[in-house]
């Protein structure tokens, strides 16, 4: 069919009017042409051809878009678009190919696919696809060989992918930026620049990330196709967690069994996923170049809540922040800093539905500033001018918002789970527990069976664990540990804080178990030192010295760092001295117990547990200072109500020792209450050896018979009979003081006459 083409040339030279205002004036005489033209079979084609781009003054920009060119009617862009016939509306290209390049593309690939090269290309992505990546990149060389025209760009990605996978980084960047250079088709280029936003999260340099490739993503939705835009959203997020100030953790890889940080979703692209994105790659969108501003939702006062429609081809960024944000009801502040940064620079915005917030993080990252809102005034500054809490928080703002938005507008990517738990993460990072214990349970109740749920489970723990919610944290950890899909990583973690939940709890024998299956598991693992070390303080606190020494002797060449060393050693000469009965041999080994513990740290090792193991090691050696001061410092910190109590039981009984009964007295008073019937048996005899030295001879008496009848404790039991006798005597009742020496509770009734009960196994005779 022949086709007339109308095309209209602006020359910046002279004054001729806008194309947008051609195309205004031209449309009753181009509509009437375009019926004659149908009617005779012609097709017709208005093409518009701007004259070269010249660096725009501010002036040229302010007129471009200033505050007149915001109507007070929002509408009369959609009015004024209306009455042009969308036929006569030009498209962009960008981002979009040209129908000659597609139909060449898909020509050379269809003539490709039936060859026997076709052939050798479809084994090899097969192989890619099942994770052969040395065998695929191999295949893909060699049918590269054999392939010319555009089909060419095709094979040189699928090689590029090959070296990311394989872990060549460095080639596959190189190979990316080559590809997002000289590739004829755009989208080639644009999985070309998004394997490159990949090397580059990989690679741990996010500069380009956070400063170009995220202002473009976010400003201009038709740079590239809504897939590509859409995975490239997910590794902006991930960048700018990396980028954040807050954070020191190896990226790669988290220390699964450090309280402080929580575990990562590595990035990991799917094979599959590249491919399909690549075979999709034709599909574009297209945008209209007429000027467009349009207030979606205004809420007043919350930037966030502030949605917008625009389309400006090119826009001074100083009259785009004040103009827009005056549109939105606020006032800009710009410092003088600012003023500078952005004086002359222009910046081309096509969103169709996004946050001020969003526009806004866009537009300071790509010129080094910052913005925050006071009342209704946003202040602008740039970096150097913001103290460094200000750029902190900025960044983490500007992350969380990423990472939402990312969730948002692209939750079929392959990345929307990871990040996910990354937007977790970052609000553990800055100690907003409750919310990430909420983000992890929503993301495990919506996806109970994925790959990342016992990593999710994991998290979750140590969320609880920092709310002090032990019971949830246990269950947390027990589906982290049984979910199907967790990794050796995860499970070995998992194995660990349970342990070090059960024994900070009391429940020693249920410790053993777990830290045992843990131990197993973990064989060959880089934590089999840590979880041996752990296993081997449980035994020492189930008494169980010859456990200890079986494991650490077992293990003795794993220990490789400081710390894991001075533990194997306190624990070493430890559980050699409880073992010690040879007076020459305590002598010995007591020295060993002190040496060690010089270099020994119990605040530095995995557990609060081990604040017991030294007290109560300073404790045998005689050093009772240094149990005391070990004892105050582990009250110090939050610990569980067993440890709790534990430590304030003992600390008492030093300090009732000392002659310092009113600490003592004050420390007791303050312990929680609990379940653990040892524990409390322990408690009530520290209580009534206090009263009897404060005097408090009938509170002393009925404490100590407390304990007697209720311990299930040889030596707890031996204790409160002697206390018990030592009250009796000072009550003037000798002969229920020799019951309580002879291993019985007595009972007064009108006299002294002994019960026929007592809870030690040698007196269970009744007595007359």
């Amino acid at each position: 069919m022949p086709v007339v083409t109308f095309i209209s040339c602006n020359d910046s030279s002279v004054n001729q009017p806008s194309s947008t205002s051609l195309l205004r004036k031209l449309a009753p005489v181009l509509g009437v042409c375009a019926a004659v033209c149908m009617g005779a079979g012609v097709g017709l084609w208005f093409k518009h051809k701007p004259a070269p781009e010249a660096p725009a003054s501010e002036s040229d920009i302010s007129e471009t878009l200033s505050p007149p060119d915001f109507p007070s009617d929002l509408n009369e862009f959609t009015q004024q678009r209306d009455e042009i016939p969308d036929e006569l509306i030009p498209s962009s290209s960008v981002g979009a190919d040209s129908p000659a390049a597609v139909s060449e593309s898909l020509t050379a690939e269809s003539d490709l696919a039936v060859s026997p090269t076709g052939r050798m290309l479809a084994d090899a992505d097969e192989w890619l696809r099942m994770g052969y990546y040395s065998r695929a990149r191999d295949r893909f060389q060699t049918v590269l060989s054999h392939t010319s025209g555009t089909a060419i760009e095709s094979i040189r990605l699928r090689i590029a992918l090959c070296h990311e996978f394989l872990g060549d980084i460095s080639i596959a960047l190189q190979s990316y930026r080559q590809l997002a250079v000289d590739a004829r088709l755009l989208g080639i280029r644009d999985l070309a620049r998004l394997g490159e936003a990949r090397c580059l999260v990989a690679r741990q340099e996010t500069e380009l990330l956070t400063t170009d490739i995220f202002p473009t993503a976010i400003l201009d939705e038709s740079s590239w196709s809504e897939r590509v835009n859409g995975e490239l959203l997910h590794l902006i997020g991930r960048a700018m967690m990396l980028n954040s100030q807050h954070t020191s953790r190896a990226w790669a890889a988290v220390a699964a069994n450090d309280i402080n940080q929580l575990v990562i979703p590595s990035l990991q692209p799917d094979p599959d996923r590249e491919l399909q994105l690549l075979k999709r790659r034709a599909v574009t969108t297209s945008t209209s170049q007429i000027p467009v501003f349009r207030v979606l939702q205004q809420t007043p006062g919350e930037p966030d809540a502030c949605f917008v429609q625009m389309n400006q081809p090119r826009v001074g960024v100083r009259s785009l922040l004040t103009a827009m944000v005056q549109q939105l009801g606020f006032t800009a502040e710009l410092s003088s800093g600012v003023e500078a940064a952005i004086a002359g620079h222009g910046q081309a915005v096509v969103v169709d539905d996004k946050s001020l917030s969003l526009i806004l993080d866009a537009l300071s990252l790509r010129f080094g500033l910052l913005w925050e809102l006071n009342g209704n005034v946003l202040v602008f500054r740039t970096e150097d001018e913001a103290t460094d809490e200000q750029t902190l928080a900025f960044h983490n703002s500007v992350t969380e918002r990423m990472l939402r938005w990312a969730v948002l507008a692209a939750p079929e990517s392959y990345q929307a789970h990871s990040t996910q738990l990354l937007l977790g993460v970052l609000q553990y990072d800055q100690q907003q527990y409750v919310e990430a214990s909420h983000v992890f349970q929503l993301y495990i109740e919506r996806h109970p069976h994925t790959l990342l749920t016992g990593i999710a489970a994991l998290n979750l723990a140590k969320c609880f664990l920092q709310n002090y919610q032990y019971e949830q944290a246990e269950d947390a950890l027990l589906r982290s540990i049984d979910h199907s899909h967790s990794t050796l990583d995860t499970q070995v973690a998992g194995y660990m804080y349970l342990g070090r939940l059960r024994l900070e709890n009391g429940h020693i024998p249920e410790a053993l178990s777990c830290l045992k299956v843990g131990t197993a598991r973990s064989r060959g693992h880089r934590s089999e030192a840590d979880i041996a070390i752990l296993l081997a303080s449980a035994y020492l606190l189930a008494d169980n010295p010859s456990g200890t020494s079986s494991v650490l002797m077992q293990r003795r060449s794993l220990f490789a760092t400081p710390g894991q060393k001075s533990s194997a050693a306190f624990l070493s000469a430890y559980c050699r001295l409880r073992r010690a009965s040879d007076p020459v041999r305590v002598a010995r080994e007591t020295q060993s117990v002190v040496a060690a513990l010089a270099h020994f740290k119990p605040a530095e090792n995995f557990g609060r547990h081990w604040y017991l193991l030294a007290a109560a090691a300073f404790e045998d050696c005689g050093l009772r200072p240094d149990a005391v001061s070990t004892y105050e410092a582990a009250l110090k910190t939050r610990l569980p109500d067993f440890l709790l109590t534990h430590c304030g039981i003992q600390l008492a009984n030093l300090l009732v020792a000392d002659g310092l009964a009113i600490s003592a007295e004050q420390i007791l008073d303050a312990l929680p209450e609990t379940d653990n019937n040892k524990v409390r048996c322990r408690g009530l005899v520290s209580r009534a050896r206090l009263a009897l030295q404060l005097e408090k001879v009938p509170d002393a008496i009925e404490y100590a018979t407390e304990a007697a009848l209720n311990s299930e404790e040889v030596a707890t039991t031996e204790s409160a009979l002697r206390v018990l006798g030592e009250s009796y005597e000072k009550a003037g009742q000798p002969l229920a003081a020799v019951y309580c020496y002879a291993g019985m509770v007595p009972h007064l009734d009108s006299g002294v006459k002994p019960a026929s009960h007592t809870s030690t196994a040698r007196a269970g005779e009744n007595v007359p």
